[in-house]
Protein backbone atom coordinates (compact mmCIF):
# COMPACT_ATOMS: atom_id res chain seq x y z
CA UNK A 1 0.00 0.00 0.00
CA UNK A 2 1.32 3.52 -0.91
CA UNK A 3 1.62 5.99 1.28
CA UNK A 4 -0.49 9.38 1.66
CA UNK A 5 2.60 11.08 0.32
CA UNK A 6 3.15 8.51 -2.60
CA UNK A 7 -0.63 8.88 -3.81
CA UNK A 8 0.21 12.61 -5.12
CA UNK A 9 0.02 12.45 -8.96
CA UNK A 10 0.74 15.77 -10.90
CA UNK A 11 -0.08 16.18 -14.49
CA UNK A 12 1.42 19.09 -16.19
CA UNK A 13 -0.07 20.00 -19.95
CA UNK A 14 2.54 20.89 -22.16
CA UNK A 15 3.60 20.44 -25.74
CA UNK A 16 6.84 18.33 -26.35
CA UNK A 17 8.83 17.48 -29.05
CA UNK A 18 8.71 13.50 -30.29
CA UNK A 19 10.50 11.81 -32.43
CA UNK A 20 7.00 11.97 -34.25
CA UNK A 21 6.69 16.04 -34.56
CA UNK A 22 5.13 18.07 -31.66
CA UNK A 23 2.41 16.46 -29.68
CA UNK A 24 0.15 17.44 -27.30
CA UNK A 25 0.90 16.01 -24.06
CA UNK A 26 0.49 15.52 -19.65
CA UNK A 27 3.20 14.68 -17.98
CA UNK A 28 2.54 12.88 -14.96
CA UNK A 29 5.09 13.15 -12.03
CA UNK A 30 4.54 11.09 -8.74
CA UNK A 31 6.83 10.61 -5.74
CA UNK A 32 9.69 7.86 -5.92
CA UNK A 33 8.56 7.04 -9.39
CA UNK A 34 10.20 7.69 -12.91
CA UNK A 35 7.12 10.15 -14.95
CA UNK A 36 5.00 8.90 -17.63
CA UNK A 37 3.92 10.76 -20.58
CA UNK A 38 0.41 10.84 -22.19
CA UNK A 39 0.21 12.47 -25.42
CA UNK A 40 -3.30 13.33 -26.98
CA UNK A 41 -4.36 10.71 -29.36
CA UNK A 42 -7.14 12.41 -31.14
CA UNK A 43 -6.39 16.16 -32.54
CA UNK A 44 -8.91 18.65 -33.31
CA UNK A 45 -9.17 19.98 -36.64
CA UNK A 46 -7.57 23.59 -35.78
CA UNK A 47 -4.89 21.65 -34.36
CA UNK A 48 -4.24 19.47 -37.03
CA UNK A 49 -1.80 22.05 -38.49
CA UNK A 50 0.59 22.45 -35.50
CA UNK A 51 0.35 18.65 -33.64
CA UNK A 52 0.96 15.04 -34.49
CA UNK A 53 -1.16 12.30 -32.80
CA UNK A 54 -0.24 10.51 -29.58
CA UNK A 55 -0.27 6.87 -30.02
CA UNK A 56 -0.55 4.96 -26.78
CA UNK A 57 -3.53 5.26 -24.17
CA UNK A 58 -1.43 5.62 -21.13
CA UNK A 59 -3.09 3.98 -17.42
CA UNK A 60 -2.03 5.42 -14.55
CA UNK A 61 -2.18 3.33 -11.03
CA UNK A 62 -2.57 4.20 -7.65
CA UNK A 63 -3.65 1.86 -4.85
CA UNK A 64 -4.46 -0.92 -7.56
CA UNK A 65 -7.13 2.01 -9.39
CA UNK A 66 -6.40 2.77 -12.73
CA UNK A 67 -6.83 6.01 -14.03
CA UNK A 68 -7.28 6.65 -18.20
CA UNK A 69 -6.38 10.13 -18.63
CA UNK A 70 -7.96 11.97 -21.77
CA UNK A 71 -6.90 15.56 -23.06
CA UNK A 72 -9.91 18.40 -24.22
CA UNK A 73 -11.45 17.26 -27.35
CA UNK A 74 -11.01 13.71 -27.20
CA UNK A 75 -12.66 12.96 -23.90
CA UNK A 76 -16.04 13.76 -25.98
CA UNK A 77 -15.16 11.40 -28.30
CA UNK A 78 -16.75 7.62 -27.38
CA UNK A 79 -13.89 5.77 -29.30
CA UNK A 80 -11.36 7.20 -26.64
CA UNK A 81 -13.22 6.42 -23.79
CA UNK A 82 -14.16 3.04 -25.21
CA UNK A 83 -10.46 2.47 -25.21
CA UNK A 84 -9.33 3.28 -22.08
CA UNK A 85 -12.32 0.68 -20.93
CA UNK A 86 -11.02 -2.19 -22.83
CA UNK A 87 -7.73 -1.26 -21.03
CA UNK A 88 -9.46 -1.86 -17.70
CA UNK A 89 -9.66 1.94 -16.41
CA UNK A 90 -11.60 2.78 -13.30
CA UNK A 91 -11.64 6.25 -13.71
CA UNK A 92 -11.29 8.43 -16.26
CA UNK A 93 -9.79 12.06 -16.40
CA UNK A 94 -10.30 14.74 -18.86
CA UNK A 95 -8.02 17.36 -18.44
CA UNK A 96 -8.93 20.41 -20.93
CA UNK A 97 -9.00 24.11 -21.76
CA UNK A 98 -12.82 24.72 -22.32
CA UNK A 99 -15.46 28.06 -23.23
CA UNK A 100 -19.17 28.01 -21.65
CA UNK A 101 -20.03 26.49 -24.59
CA UNK A 102 -17.47 23.34 -24.68
CA UNK A 103 -18.20 23.21 -20.76
CA UNK A 104 -21.89 22.45 -21.99
CA UNK A 105 -21.14 19.69 -24.36
CA UNK A 106 -18.90 18.27 -21.31
CA UNK A 107 -21.33 18.71 -18.86
CA UNK A 108 -23.39 16.32 -21.48
CA UNK A 109 -21.24 13.84 -22.46
CA UNK A 110 -19.15 13.02 -19.20
CA UNK A 111 -22.15 11.82 -17.11
CA UNK A 112 -23.40 9.17 -19.74
CA UNK A 113 -19.27 7.83 -19.70
CA UNK A 114 -19.54 7.69 -15.61
CA UNK A 115 -22.69 5.74 -16.39
CA UNK A 116 -22.02 3.43 -19.26
CA UNK A 117 -19.11 1.98 -17.55
CA UNK A 118 -20.10 2.56 -13.62
CA UNK A 119 -16.85 4.63 -13.33
CA UNK A 120 -16.04 8.30 -12.20
CA UNK A 121 -15.61 10.81 -14.36
CA UNK A 122 -13.22 14.03 -13.44
CA UNK A 123 -12.87 17.01 -15.28
CA UNK A 124 -10.59 19.51 -14.60
CA UNK A 125 -10.39 23.02 -16.57
CA UNK A 126 -8.26 26.20 -16.24
CA UNK A 127 -9.56 29.82 -15.74
CA UNK A 128 -9.32 32.78 -17.60
CA UNK A 129 -8.49 33.73 -21.18
CA UNK A 130 -6.86 30.83 -23.68
CA UNK A 131 -6.13 30.75 -27.07
CA UNK A 132 -9.32 32.81 -28.50
CA UNK A 133 -11.97 32.27 -25.86
CA UNK A 134 -12.08 32.77 -21.96
CA UNK A 135 -12.51 28.94 -20.44
CA UNK A 136 -14.84 29.17 -17.61
CA UNK A 137 -13.33 26.74 -15.14
CA UNK A 138 -16.32 24.54 -12.99
CA UNK A 139 -13.62 21.47 -12.64
CA UNK A 140 -16.04 18.50 -12.08
CA UNK A 141 -16.54 15.29 -10.49
CA UNK A 142 -18.85 12.83 -11.72
CA UNK A 143 -19.44 9.27 -9.68
CA UNK A 144 -20.03 5.99 -11.05
CA UNK A 145 -23.57 6.51 -11.52
CA UNK A 146 -23.23 9.52 -13.43
CA UNK A 147 -24.31 12.48 -10.59
CA UNK A 148 -22.24 16.00 -10.77
CA UNK A 149 -20.73 15.12 -6.82
CA UNK A 150 -18.14 18.18 -6.81
CA UNK A 151 -17.95 20.91 -8.82
CA UNK A 152 -15.42 24.25 -8.53
CA UNK A 153 -17.19 27.36 -9.57
CA UNK A 154 -16.59 30.08 -12.75
CA UNK A 155 -14.14 32.43 -10.76
CA UNK A 156 -12.12 30.62 -8.15
CA UNK A 157 -9.03 28.62 -8.31
CA UNK A 158 -8.61 25.52 -6.16
CA UNK A 159 -8.33 21.83 -5.66
CA UNK A 160 -11.20 19.17 -5.96
CA UNK A 161 -10.47 16.37 -4.39
CA UNK A 162 -12.81 13.17 -4.64
CA UNK A 163 -12.84 9.70 -2.49
CA UNK A 164 -13.36 7.16 -4.62
CA UNK A 165 -14.31 4.54 -1.80
CA UNK A 166 -16.83 6.91 0.24
CA UNK A 167 -18.67 9.23 -3.04
CA UNK A 168 -17.20 12.31 -0.92
CA UNK A 169 -15.69 15.37 -1.97
CA UNK A 170 -12.84 17.63 -0.15
CA UNK A 171 -12.44 21.40 -1.76
CA UNK A 172 -9.93 23.57 -1.30
CA UNK A 173 -10.42 26.85 -2.63
CA UNK A 174 -6.42 28.96 -3.54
Amino acid sequence: MLSDTDKITIGLGAPLKTAYGVQISMIVFRPNMPGQTYSKQLLHADELPWFTNGNEQLIIEIDSKKIAPAICYESLQAEHSDKAMKLGAEIYFASVAKSQNGVEKAFMQYPLIAKKYAIPVFMSNCLGYCDNFDSIGKSSVWNSQGKLVGQLDEISKGILMYNTENDLIIERRI
